[in-house]
């Protein structure tokens, strides 16, 4: 089974999973972590316990909210030395929704290299794209 983690400072990761499953539908195969809402939920222990249901031949996606940000690098540290996680950062709902509709179509490296691409063509200034269009019509 693919799996899905969103993980997040905040309750970012909450909101990008009501989102996207009020697009494409309830999910059973993602979970949440919402890192520093609460003194008593510690980031280390909360991997671990989701980890810990993940069978041998899971494959799993970890989109963290920030490259380089303390949950991205303290998930890293605890769980990149497992073969069947696969960590990308940076993660918006377009990415997440990419990665939903592919989930079982794709090789889980082809799923997120197009993925990634999607999400990030996806990223459109307007005003730029408005400014095209003028200078085209010219």
């Amino acid at each position: 089974m693919r799996r899905i983690v969103l993980a997040s400072h905040g309750y970012l990761a909450d909101g990008l999973k009501s989102s996207a499953e009020l697009i494409v539908g309830k999910k059973d195969n993602i979970v949440t972590i919402c890192a520093y809402v609460e003194n008593k939920i510690n980031l280390r222990k909360k991997v671990a316990e989701i980890s810990s249901e993940w069978k041998d031949e899971d494959e799993i996606i970890i989109l963290t909210d920030i490259w380089g940000g303390s949950v991205n690098n303290e998930i890293a540290e605890i769980i990149m030395k497992d073969h069947r996680v696969h960590l990308i950062s940076g993660m918006n709902l377009q990415l997440l929704i990419e990665i939903l509709v592919m989930i079982d179509v794709k090789e889980i490296d082809d799923l997120i290299v197009t993925a990634l691409k999607n999400a990030r063509d996806g990223m459109v200034y307007y005003n730029n794209l408005e400014l095209s269009n003028r200078e085209e019509e010219f």
